[in-house]
C-alpha cells in the first residue's frame, strides 16, 4: 500500500498522470508526466484495467467489464454477528459471484458484476441490493447510503499476467477481480524482477503479451458471455 511505500520512503506524486512511455535504449524509460519528461531506471505500470493507450498491447490483452460494490449504514453490532459470526469475506463459487464482508465501521458490503464500466447505475444498485436481501433476509429494511463501480481486467483463462515490456519496464495485470490479493502478491514478484531475480526463479511465469482473439468485438462478447453465464447459474448449471 502507499502507507508501506512511504514508510520504505518513496515519494508520492498525486494529480501526476503518465501520459506516454518511451523505453530508454540502456533500459528504464523516459515518462510523460504533465508535459514534463522524467527518467526512470525502473518502470512498473500497474494500471491494469485502465492501461488504455499508455501500452497498447497490454490494454489489447484483455477485456474490461464493470464491477461495483454498494454499502449499507454501520448495522448494529449484534446484526453485524448475526450476518458473519467471523467477519470473514465471502464469495460464491458461481461463474457470475457475489461477494460480501462487514467493514471496519460496521458497514455490510456486497459485490458483483455491474452494467456499466464507469458509474454505478441505479439498476445495478438495486440488482445488488436484491442480491443482498436473498442471502441475508435481516437486511431487508438496511439503508444503502453508499456505491461506487469500476473497471476490472479479465483475461481470457481468468488468470493474471506478469510482462517484461522492455529493460526495465514491467507490468502485471488481468486479476480478473481479485487484485487486492493477486496485485500484492505480484507486486512482490516484480520487487523481486526489479532486485534482478532470473525470471525463470521468480514466484510466477513471465510471459510475452498475447493479443485478445477478436479484440474489436470484445466488449460485445464480454456481454453475451455475462449472460450467458447469468442463465447457467440461475439454471444451477455447475461453474
Amino acid at each position: 500500500s502507499w502507507i508501506a511505500a512511504t514508510d520504505a520512503g518513496a515519494a508520492i506524486h498525486d494529480r501526476s498522470p503518465v501520459t506516454a512511455i518511451a523505453p530508454a535504449p540502456g533500459g528504464g524509460a523516459t515518462l510523460t508526466v504533465n508535459g514534463h519528461a522524467v527518467k526512470a531506471r525502473h518502470v512498473v505500470l500497474a494500471t491494469d484495467a485502465y492501461t488504455d493507450r499508455l501500452w497498447p498491447a497490454v490494454a489489447q490483452s484483455y477485456v474490461n467489464v464493470s464491477s461495483a460494490q454498494i454499502a449499507t449504514d454501520p448495522l448494529p453490532r449484534a446484526l453485524q454477528e448475526q450476518l458473519l459470526p467471523l467477519r470473514a469475506g465471502i464469495s460464491e463459487t458461481r461463474k457470475i459471484t457475489y461477494y460480501c464482508r462487514i467493514d471496519p465501521e460496521g458497514r455490510f458490503v456486497i459485490g458483483g458484476r455491474g452494467h456499466s464500466s464507469e458509474q454505478l447505475d441505479p439498476s445495478t444498485s438495486e440488482q445488488l441490493r436484491r442480491a443482498a436481501v436473498a442471502r441475508f433476509p435481516e437486511l431487508a429494511d438496511a439503508t444503502w447510503r453508499h456505491g461506487w463501480a469500476c473497471r476490472v481486467g479479465m483475461t481470457m483463462d481468468d488468470l493474471p499476467r506478469v510482462h517484461r515490456l522492455a529493460p526495465g519496464v514491467w507490468t502485471a495485470y488481468g486479476y480478473c477481480g481479485r487484485g487486492v490479493a493477486m496485485g500484492t502478491a505480484l507486486g512482490r514478484v516484480l520487487t523481486d524482477a526489479i532486485r534482478g531475480v532470473p525470471e525463470g526463479d521468480l514466484d510466477f511465469p513471465v510471459t510475452p503479451i498475447e493479443r485478445m482473439p477478436f479484440y474489436p468485438a470484445r466488449q460485445f462478447g464480454a456481454t453475451l458471455a455475462i449472460n450467458w453465464y447469468r442463465l447457467r447459474d440461475a439454471l444451477g448449471v455447475p461453474a
